[in-house]
């Protein structure tokens, strides 16, 4: 019984019910607010994150029904919990992403490789820029833009 608390639930009912008090049962779970955990303020801050992230995506021209889009999402919330990660990218932050969504290594390196690639393509120099400047500190001429 102590899984159920563990995994979120507040309240279960265990075999045989007694239908007679559950109408009482589920307005008394319905009206008790429930507790805000430590792991539950670091989910919100990773979703806040994500969002951020996206957002920042879309500027360059990934759209967010990619694949490449949510691993590059994915990648950079990874890279920035463990940095040792980025050390080698085929063999640590590849395989962790492959294997938390599901996927193989050589699609999630396709589907990043694509993304980027659209970035190239359909994304604003002009996004490139303000990021260069406010996150990297980089002189303009330092970006190259060019394949």
């Amino acid at each position: 019984m102590d899984w159920a608390y563990r995994y979120g639930a507040s309240y279960f009912l265990c075999k045989p019910v007694d239908y007679d008090s559950l109408p009482a049962l589920l307005s008394d779970c319905a009206a008790a607010p429930t507790p805000v955990t430590v792991d539950d303020a670091q989910t919100s801050e990773r979703e806040r994150r994500a969002a951020g992230l996206r957002e920042l995506l879309t500027d360059f021209g990934i759209s967010p029904k990619l694949n490449g889009c949510a691993y590059l999402i994915e990648s950079v919330l990874r890279a920035r919990e463990d940095a040792l990660l980025l050390r080698n990218l085929s063999r640590g932050l590849y395989v962790e992403l492959a294997r938390s969504m599901g996927s193989t290594v050589p699609r999630v390196e396709r589907s990043l490789r694509s993304a980027i690639d659209i970035a190239y393509e359909r994304g604003s120099l002009k996004s490139a820029e303000l990021l260069s400047r406010s996150y990297c500190n980089l002189p303009r001429f330092v970006l190259n833009y060019s394949r």
